[in-house]
């Protein structure tokens, strides 16, 4: 209960945001990399046939969906949990960093993912240059 409340931290949250920011980053390295080896592109098909998915992909964006996964698991051990257990407050306390860091996650996604489409959108009128703002990356630290 209380090592466990004690271990998720702010600076846990804050890495792992560091890291979500530079997941689309990871993801671009693997398609470069693949697309300069023939070899590695030749490895990669024949394991996505074996494993049925895009394994090494799947491998990148797992621990992400992993994280936000533990909020769902803490609430419902919070709510399978008796108030008086005298780890009740500390598992509550964890539900909501997790919690936190669930949705400061979401956020960063979906700053991205509009941050992407306003660049698409002036992709589409050529010569027009996006503001500042858009074409800053939301993914740096």
């Amino acid at each position: 209960g209380s090592e466990l409340d004690a271990f998720v931290t702010p600076q846990l949250g804050q890495k792992f945001l560091r890291n979500v920011r530079r997941l689309d980053e990871a993801q671009a390295t693997l398609h470069a990399l693949v697309a300069r080896s023939p070899s590695l592109a030749q490895n990669l098909a024949t394991q996505q046939q074996v494993a049925e998915s895009d394994a090494l992909s799947s491998c990148i964006v797992q621990p992400f969906q992993r994280m936000c996964r533990y909020s769902l698991l803490f609430k419902e051990i919070v709510k399978k949990t008796d108030e008086s257990h005298r780890d009740y407050k500390a598992l509550v306390s964890v539900k909501k960093k997790f919690d936190g860091i669930s949705e400061a996650t979401n956020q960063v996604k979906e700053s991205a993912e509009l941050a992407d489409r306003v660049k698409q959108l002036y992709s589409m009128f050529g010569d027009v240059a996006p503001p500042a703002a858009a074409a800053a990356s939301t993914r740096t630290e």
